[in-house]
């Protein structure tokens, strides 16, 4: 091999794939907002392979892309990156691989913040202000690996954040649910952004079925009628309402039960038995903090596979 081949080699990674985002936080990017207050955000990503390669890795990363007029040259800074998932196969030119891909540890605001926005808020809307998902295949013996990228809308802050941080018994992120079971428990935890009282907390456990969402179960807390299981588990409780100070958390441990997906799935027109595999079907696991007074409910949603 000549010193120019060699050279195309080296240089020539970006194009061993193509990389896509597909989703964000359960839809497509164009439908996709990412608040200022969310601490998280999940998707996926495509690859289609277009050279014989071995993949290492894939990652994500959120980037705040900015600019000081019409005129000026965009600036990225990297908010947060998502830790890689490492899996190094052997991949040949026309196969299409998909990812998940989870971005924890935004602060958006303050990154605003730290480019002189005094109100963050200001910048929802702004057209030198882009919020871009960026994601990645680590490709072996190569410095430039194949990304790609989707511009996400930047929504207002809310007076609360909300996280879901366990799901029966697991980090939310690695978490998974038995079609069959009908009791589904989990931790959230709400933020304050401003002054605000918390009233109440809810939970909902979803069927998004070829993109639609269909309310499977709910409940909340403080509890709108007594659940004698709510006493067989322990956890953490808030007392409501609670007077809340910006950067103050509250705990709740919480509890959905009479939960039945496969009758679910069934009245949707979809199989109960095939519903793990079927790309069609997500479980989606949706916290909500309900603080008085406040125009719009601040929510967190997970997707959670689905297991026999």
């Amino acid at each position: 091999m000549g010193l120019f081949d060699k050279i195309k080699k080296f240089a020539g990674g970006a194009k061993t794939a193509q990389v896509e985002v597909t989703e964000v936080e359960g839809v497509s990017p164009g439908q996709a907002k990412i608040k200022l207050s969310d601490t998280s955000v999940s998707g996926k990503m495509r690859v289609t392979i277009q050279e014989d390669c071995v993949m290492l890795a894939s990652k994500a990363e959120v980037v705040l892309r900015t600019r000081e007029g019409e005129d000026e040259e965009w600036t990225d800074v990297v908010v947060s990156f998502g830790k890689a998932v490492k899996e190094e196969r052997a991949c040949k030119a026309g196969e299409v691989i998909e990812y998940a891909w989870t971005v924890g540890e935004l602060e958006i605001a303050r990154y605003l913040r730290n480019q002189e926005w005094e109100d963050p808020n200001d910048a929802v809307g702004d057209s030198d202000v882009k919020l871009i998902v960026r994601c990645i295949a680590d490709v072996k013996g190569s410095p430039f690996d194949p990304q790609g990228e989707a511009e996400v809308a930047l929504a207002e802050q809310a007076s609360m954040g909300v996280d879901i941080t366990v799901i029966e018994g697991r980090p939310a992120d690695s978490s998974h649910f038995p079609v069959g079971d009908s009791v589904l428990k989990g931790t959230v935890v709400v933020t304050a952004n401003e002054d605000a009282v918390l009233a109440a907390t809810k939970y909902e456990i979803r069927l998004r079925l070829n993109g639609q969402d269909v309310l499977v179960a709910q409940d909340q807390d403080p509890e709108l009628e007594p659940n004698p299981l709510s006493v067989s588990f322990g956890g953490t409780y808030i007392k409501f309402p609670l007077q809340m100070k910006p950067g103050k958390q509250a705990t709740q441990t919480w509890m959905v039960s009479d939960i039945d997906l496969k009758a679910a799935l069934s009245s949707n027109g979809f199989d109960p038995e095939t519903a793990m595999s079927d790309e069609r079907v997500q479980l989606i696991v949706r916290c909500l903090a309900d603080a008085e007074g406040a125009p719009n409910v601040a929510f967190k949603d997970v997707r959670v596979p689905l297991t026999a």
